[in-house]
């Protein structure tokens, strides 16, 4: 294949148990069409099978212990913080800096974690965990007054808020509104399709993924009745507009004969309960909380939270949206930065006293032990004692047993340093706790126990995601061995480009009629990007309340 163009639609939690029977139903024709004409099958996601993580390793090829992306949080243990998850923080060389040192231009739309945006060649517009439009969320950076001059109203993620779902006008407005947010992704595609030149174009809806989880129970597809029925129905209408749009672009890449990739970073599952370890390990006397901590909220409570949105109200009236830019980050020591953290307010950790806890948790859980000589209040002594501590709480998770429905809540307790392969300078969880299908894992300390169980249940991410590839030299067929490690990989053996041999992944030559010798080169190991310091604190409280409003950070 000489000089191929590429054209890559992902769909955030993209799942064949959804896409299946809207197919039988001949709701998603162009979709179906792609995969009856190429490859598809089953995607592996990461562990764990979350949009950081996932979408970090469809963009480096490795698994997390190589490019520091663990979660929506990357916590670093010498300071005791936690900071959000960003482009900046990835610590290995992504796709697009390969693609341009090899000589070909990228485009990439809307996808996760590219805030940041990197100076990639032809251009990059950030996805839902930028803050807002008033940070600089294209390169090249004029790029994003022409989007905002042309779309006006253009938005990476329109948020909808609880109340959308709690009346059937409210749940109209949502799916309406869902609609229009991917036809206002797809018109800007568009628009840069033809205003850029690119050898990969790469676009992502997310809508998907916030659909999935809020409205699982109704993804059956049964046979219902009145509401439900309606519902139904309306869900359909933006499956059917998910597959327009993607027929646009389908289109467009049959007319300079792209190769076309579908994939989503994960697929969806019933969602039936919470588990909080840290609530355990509290009452096994492994985690202190701070005693004061109670009393001092309170007293906050009632004023700050409304003097700081009133503040940020009386900003808004007063400067013009051209003046709100964030504040650059000023220098704090660590102590500062520990106190404003996610992390301290949601666990007022006594860390002279705790010897392990779950420092981070959206769907597994990560266990940092409190460690001399790495934490700043290390308690616990390298070699002996941290191998008893650590058997001790493989011992105790993998024994919790439900009370309700029997067996366990955890499929698995394992290191760190077994389940990833380690780069260098990456600081892995001592321990990782993988729950049982259909469960999640929170960091929070629950006053309902250790588990909450949800009824009915609602939707959650699992590790099978959905891969499509067709064009000329993909074969037909199904693939069975496909992982999210591996589309980088691939991507560049299409380009007839080397592979670095420090990626994870494999190229999937079983997609391809002829699949040639891959070539490979040494890799750079540990990247150190530019600005690399956590975001200012304006913009941790935007990406905060929008995650929050999707779902995560439970």
């Amino acid at each position: 294949m000489k000089e191929p163009k590429v054209l890559i639609i992902s769909i955030d939690g993209g799942s064949w148990n959804v896409l299946e029977p809207l197919k039988r139903r001949g709701v998603i024709p162009h979709i179906s069409k792609l995969m009856e004409r190429g490859c598809h099958g089953i995607l592996c996601s990461t562990n764990p099978p979350v949009t950081p993580p996932a979408w970090t390793s469809f963009m480096t090829g490795k698994n997390p212990g190589k490019h520091g992306i663990f979660d929506f949080r990357v916590y670093d243990p010498f300071t005791a913080s936690d900071y959000f998850s960003s482009y900046s923080r990835i610590q290995s060389a992504t796709i697009w800096e390969i693609l341009n040192e090899g000589g070909k231009k990228v485009g990439v739309i809307n996808l996760p974690l590219t805030y940041p945006p990197p100076p990639i060649a032809s251009f990059v517009v950030s996805g839902f965990d930028t803050p807002s439009v008033q940070s600089n969320f294209t390169f090249p950076e004029d790029l994003g007054t022409e989007i905002l001059e042309r779309f006006p109203g253009y938005n990476f993620l329109h948020s909808w808020g609880e109340e959308a779902l709690k009346s059937m006008e409210g749940f109209v407005s949502f799916i309406k509104k869902s609609c229009s947010s991917l036809e206002e992704k797809a018109q800007l595609g568009l628009y840069l399709w033809e205003r850029y030149p690119f050898d990969l174009f790469h676009l992502h809806f997310q809508e998907t993924d916030i659909i999935q989880h809020r409205l699982w129970s109704l993804f059956n597809f049964s046979e219902l009745s009145g509401d439900d029925l309606l519902m139904q129905n309306m869900i359909l209408e933006f499956y059917k507009k998910l597959d327009e749009m993607t027929g646009l672009f389908l289109e467009k890449a049959e007319e300079i004969h792209a190769i076309k990739i579908i994939l989503s970073d994960h697929g969806f599952q019933s969602h039936r309960g919470v588990i909080y370890p840290n609530h355990l390990l509290r009452e096994k006397g492994f985690l202190w909380i701070k005693q004061n901590q109670e009393e001092e909220d309170k007293g906050k409570s009632y004023f700050l939270p409304r003097s700081w949105k009133f503040l940020k109200r009386m900003v808004k009236a007063i400067k013009p949206p051209s003046q709100t830019q964030p504040r650059p980050a000023r220098t704090r020591n660590w102590m500062e930065r520990e106190r404003e953290t996610d992390l301290m307010k949601e666990l007022p950790i006594e860390w002279s006293k705790t010897s392990a806890c779950v420092v981070s948790a959206e769907l597994y859980g990560f266990i940092y032990f409190n460690v001399k000589g790495k934490e700043p209040c290390g308690l616990v002594n390298p070699g002996r004692e941290y191998d008893s501590l650590k058997r001790e709480l493989t011992d105790l998770f993998s024994q919790i047993e439900s009370p309700v429905e029997g067996g366990r809540f955890i499929k698995k307790v394992i290191p760190g340093d077994e389940l990833y392969q380690n780069g260098e300078g990456i600081i892995l969880p001592d321990l990782v706790l993988i729950p049982e299908d259909g469960f999640s894992i929170s960091r929070s300390l629950s006053s309902e126990g250790l588990v909450k169980m949800f009824s009915p249940p609602i939707g959650t991410h699992s590790p099978a995601g959905i891969f499509i590839m067709e064009g000329k030299g993909i074969r037909q067929g199904t693939v069975d061995t496909a992982r999210i490690i591996d589309l980088a990989p691939t991507i560049l053996h299409l380009f007839d480009l080397p592979v670095p041999d420090d990626m994870d992944g494999k190229v999937l030559l079983s997609c391809l009629d002829e699949p040639g010798e891959v070539r490979f080169v040494a890799g750079k190991g540990r990247v150190e990007r530019a600005g690399k310091g956590d975001l200012p604190r304006e913009d941790s409280e935007l990406i905060r309340e929008r995650l929050k409003g999707l779902g995560y950070l439970g």
